[in-house]
């Protein structure tokens, strides 16, 4: 009879086991979208962008902003370095898809720095960044809490339309060797 009841329990644990698999949720920020919702807001000359229903804010440096390209809200990186910054730390981040206003396939102005402190940053290699649509660019990071900062790389005005970002929920650790 012990026997059995192990077995049982062992079944029963095999067929538990894809709900305990990780699971995606993801967040995004269209921001005409949100503006228009009145679920975004914007201070400090349109530099500062607060998303009122998740928590995440933007902050932008040197001569970035959230202004209008033609009939598109966009985050505008107009020169070489300007970047914004976005906190707080994403818990379980794992990957960001940035859509990109008027860009070919390829075109890797776009990069992406992640910091545990908000002041040291460390950029993401280009073998985990895909630039091949013309589009978006899908940014892959480790899964743990950090700040982003996605920067301009050249002094080619680079204009953001939406970011996607995806939240792995599992019981996941990163590894950081040191």
């Amino acid at each position: 009879m012990k026997h059995i009841a192990q077995q049982i329990v062992l079944v029963l644990a095999i067929l538990a086991l894809p709900f305990y698999q990780a699971n995606a949720r993801n967040i995004e920020h269209h921001f005409k979208e949100k503006l228009t919702q009145g679920s975004m807001n914007f201070t400090g000359a349109n530099k500062i962008a607060s998303s009122t229903n998740d928590g995440i804010t933007y902050k932008c440096a040197k001569s970035a902003v959230f202004g209008y390209t033609g009939d598109y809200l966009c985050l505008q990186l107009h020169n070489q370095y300007d970047s914004v910054t976005i906190a707080p730390p994403m818990n379980k981040l794992s990957e960001m898809m940035i859509w990109r206003l008027s860009a070919k396939a390829n075109d890797d102005n776009i990069k992406v720095a992640y910091s545990r402190d908000g002041s040291t940053w460390t950029q993401i290699p280009d073998s985990k960044m895909d630039y091949s649509k013309a589009a978006t660019v899908t940014v892959t990071l480790p899964v743990s809490a950090f700040y982003i900062k996605i920067f301009n790389s050249s002094s080619t005005k680079v204009d953001i339309l939406q970011i996607h970002y995806t939240f792995l929920d599992c019981n996941c650790f990163t590894f950081m060797p040191e």
